[in-house]
């Protein structure tokens, strides 16, 4: 599975709330993320660590010696750790992130296949219940409850809140499967890389209606017609760059 644009993200924000982010020496119980660099290596207590699959690569980043990732030292621990991560913190669930630690668990969970997803639901329900009468909301809560890859369903989830669109504004026939398509788009975009992420975004169905990028056309000298820039004021104001130029630390240049 490809490294996706929200592993490294996710799982630094994570594991930095779960008491990560300390020294790389210090921490009783800790793994140190060097220690990480493959199946089996050593850390840099001299035990061994378990290989975190797909979040393997996050132990040769530049900053990796300044973390630690401790296992959790109780239920509440990783329960905690649990709610954070997805939507549920099952006994069964705690059990798992305190026998194999947070990074190992979350790489396991990453690299899990990706479980039915909104637009396969739809296409099980009467034809009728497809059409308009279906709560949207309800469709991304099945999603986000009973899905056994929460933590990817999750992370979708913060998607949405960055790459907006609205149900309201769907001039489809069938805005239910538009808005399952669109969902679908998220999931698969916390696997793939940032760029794929956002020219499948901006080349969906939903996103041109809702940013009028739908029968834009450019611009025309002899007519004088502009184009609609809507969405790309939007891509770069809050999806990407933002309104000031910042440094590599994200501090303001």
């Amino acid at each position: 599975m490809p490294w996706g644009v929200a592993l490294s993200a996710v799982a630094l924000a994570a594991l930095s709330a779960c008491g990560g982010g300390g020294g790389g020496g210090g921490g009783g119980g800790g793994i140190g993320l060097l220690g990480l660099a493959g199946s089996g290596s050593a850390t840099g207590s001299g035990t061994t660590a378990p290989s975190a699959g797909s979040l393997t690569p996050l132990a040769q980043t530049p900053t990796a010696a300044t973390y630690l990732y401790p296992e959790a030292k109780s239920d509440a621990e990783a329960a905690r750790f649990l709610l954070q991560a997805q939507f549920s913190a099952s006994p069964e669930e705690i059990a798992a992130v305190r026998a194999k630690g947070y990074l190992p668990w979350l790489g396991e969970q990453f690299d899990a296949p990706t479980s039915q997803g909104a637009w396969a639901w739809l296409e099980t329900l009467p034809y009728a219940t497809t059409t308009n009468t279906l709560d949207l909301d309800a469709m991304v809560w099945k999603q986000l409850i009973a899905s056994p890859d929460g933590l990817r369903k999750r992370v979708a989830l913060a998607f949405s809140e960055i790459f907006v669109v609205s149900g309201n504004d769907i001039g489809s026939n069938w805005p239910v499967h538009t808005m399952a398509q669109y969902w679908d788009v998220l999931v698969a975009g916390v696997t793939t890389n940032f760029r794929k992420l956002i020219e499948d975004i901006t080349l969906n169905p939903a996103m041109g209606f809702y940013l009028n990028t739908k029968g834009n056309q450019k611009e025309n000298a002899s007519t004088g017609r502009q184009p609609d820039e809507n969405y790309a004021r939007e891509v770069m104001q809050l999806m990407t760059i933002g309104l000031v130029q910042l440094n590599a630390d994200g501090s303001v240049k």
